[in-house]
């Protein structure tokens, strides 16, 4: 992403998966069997609270306050999902707490919310990561599914989907490229090379 480019929030997105890439290509050569999502999970919370202002802490000691806040494993239920069925839930996300309600749900929080991210910490298939149809659908198009405004019980401003491993396969997406305009997706993962890769998704 060149110097300039995008908005504030997606350059600070960008770092954040960057730096978070190279921590991951680091463990990852130190020690392979040291490595896993939880431990990623970790790193990318961290890199995270650097930017607490926009998308806040982890466990934080104020949760009625406006800010967001940082959360593991966040409940989210499709458009067309009944609300008593076994949905994935969202790795990590940046949501509201304070006293702004769901609509039609008694629980406390607003709707629209910062950012939602999926991991993932091993080797994996781009057939799979961005599988789009079917019963379990790949990280890509679910990350795509948060940002809809239609879609779900809470929608977000910004998506990342990173893997601190590789991808293999050739088939990568064609909506994936370097500008960030319009675009609401940062895609990440680590090249054949153990160089960080990030790319936005650019809907079509």
């Amino acid at each position: 992403m060149k110097r300039g480019q995008g908005t504030d929030k997606q350059r600070k997105l960008y770092r954040v998966v960057k730096r978070s890439l190279e921590k991951a290509i680091v463990w990852h050569e130190y020690d392979k069997k040291l490595w896993s999502e939880d431990m990623f999970r970790y790193i990318v919370v961290r890199e995270l609270e650097m930017y607490s202002a926009v998308w806040g802490k982890l466990a934080s000691d104020k949760p009625n306050d406006k800010k967001p806040k940082i959360f593991l494993e966040r409940s989210y239920r499709g458009k067309n999902e009944a609300s008593k069925t076994n949905h994935k839930e969202i790795d990590i996300v940046s949501v509201y707490t304070d006293k702004r309600t769901l609509k039609g749900v008694k629980k406390k929080g607003t709707r629209v919310n910062e950012l939602a991210v999926e991991l993932k910490a091993k080797k994996i298939s781009w057939n799979k990561w961005d599988k789009r149809s079917g019963d379990k659908l790949g990280d890509i198009k679910r990350v795509r599914n948060f940002v809809k405004k239609s879609d779900g019980n809470l929608v977000f401003k910004l998506g990342a989907v990173v893997n601190g491993n590789k991808v293999t396969g050739k088939k990568i997406p064609k909506e994936l490229t370097d500008n960030p305009r319009g675009c609401k997706i940062l895609v990440g993962w680590i090249s054949d090379e153990n160089k960080p890769m990030l790319k936005w998704f650019k809907e079509p």
